[in-house]
């Protein structure tokens, strides 16, 4: 199985449970958000329900599949990832097979045949499931229907059928009411959906994702745990990561190998630069209410007052970095607002987008101002 043979290799991150052997990939992140998918797995994982994995390309919608599966009682069975090229149209007319061929319809539905009766008593993962066309959505109908035909029962009465689970970037309800989608497909899939938010709104999963990622490589290519000056890591709470936890990986990954910490700043800038030129009256404020550094200070050479996170050795984590980071950032943005409304504070509150009474407890916290009143 291919996922057998993947974590032989250490290409995925398994839990050890101690008594019941793997139970997961790690789902890396400090985050509410990522807290609450934990347990949603932990909780739906052993049961029947079929999901729903809602988000952006990069968040991460394999890894729970894979992690809901390994978490089940079928986690005995296989675990099988079907792609949208794999299925047919009912049109009797030609496919792009994933390879570049050409495959009669035929011949997709045969193969697609093999793969459901492979998933049997596992799990069958359709990945991307929004951009399986009409056509090809009534076939996977047609593919459910037949198997709850066929299927029968094991010796202890419980049914033989795979467990399905489905991704996708989309809200299938909305498509499915706009006609793009069949309704009886997605409410056969719907018992449940887990949603993962992009990482630019769980930055404080940024430092253990990281981390992560740094020793991963590093130990992938019997390197060193490369040190990362502390304002490339400011950089990666500023940058909006459109490519989300992959793109970071990315990053990291070449970071690793090619050792190109100031490339990769720079790119970075011209990233951020190009998304604030258009920027309101104040310039600096982000709409999440980051400010963006001066690119001078990205320049200079890192002083002795600077952390970096290099071996394990060091004191300071990548996650200590982070949360260091997030409220120099968050200290500085708070700073910069009440300056532009001449220490109305009020006026910052709305602004920076929170209640007043927060605004005071951070203006205390930071000690921007002694003697406020309540």
């Amino acid at each position: 199985m291919v996922y057998e043979q993947a974590l032989k290799k250490g290409e995925l991150n398994y839990k050890d449970s101690g008594n019941n052997g793997w139970t997961f990939p790690e789902i890396i992140g400090v985050s509410e958000s990522i807290s609450q998918i934990r347990k949603t797995i932990e909780r739906i994982g052993p049961t029947d329900l079929n999901v729903i994995i809602y988000g952006d390309n990069g968040t991460g919608k394999d890894l729970v599949a894979e992690a809901l599966h390994w978490n089940s009682k079928r986690v005995s069975g296989p675990f099988i990832k079907v792609s949208p090229l794999m299925i047919p149209c009912d049109d009797g007319g030609i496919n792009e097979a994933g390879d570049g061929d050409q495959m009669s319809t035929q011949e997709l539905e045969s193969n697609l045949n093999l793969v459901f009766d492979s998933a049997t008593n596992g799990t069958l993962f359709i990945d991307r499931i929004q951009e399986v066309p009409p056509r090809g959505q009534v076939t996977l109908l047609r593919f459910f229907r037949s198997l709850e035909g066929v299927a029968g029962r094991d010796s202890d009465g419980s049914k033989k059928l795979p467990r399905f689970f489905a991704s996708s970037t989309q809200d299938l309800a909305g498509l499915a009411q706009e006609g793009m989608f069949r309704a009886d497909l997605f409410h056969r899939l719907n018992e449940i959906s887990i949603y993962l938010p992009p990482l630019r709104e769980r930055k404080e999963d940024i430092g253990p994702l990281s981390e992560h990622f740094l020793r991963f490589y590093a130990k992938m290519y019997k390197k060193k745990i490369p040190s990362v000056c502390s304002q490339t890591f400011e950089l990666f709470h500023q940058y909006g990561w459109p490519g989300n936890v992959r793109e970071l990986r990315n990053i990291i990954h070449r970071l690793v190998v090619l050792g190109n910490e100031k490339q990769i700043q720079d790119e970075l800038w011209q990233s951020i630069d190009g998304l604030t030129d258009t920027r309101k009256p104040i310039r600096e404020i982000q709409p999440s209410g980051e400010i963006r550094q001066p690119q001078s200070c990205m320049r200079k050479r890192p002083g002795k007052e600077e952390k970096v996170f290099g071996e394990a050795a060091l004191s300071e984590s990548l996650k200590d970095i982070s949360q260091r980071v997030v409220e120099k950032v968050e200290m500085e943005a708070i700073l910069k607002v009440l300056e532009y409304t001449h220490w109305h504070r009020k006026k910052a509150a709305r602004l920076l987008g929170v209640n007043y009474r927060t605004l005071l407890n951070k203006i205390r916290k930071y000690g921007l101002g002694e003697n406020l009143e309540t």
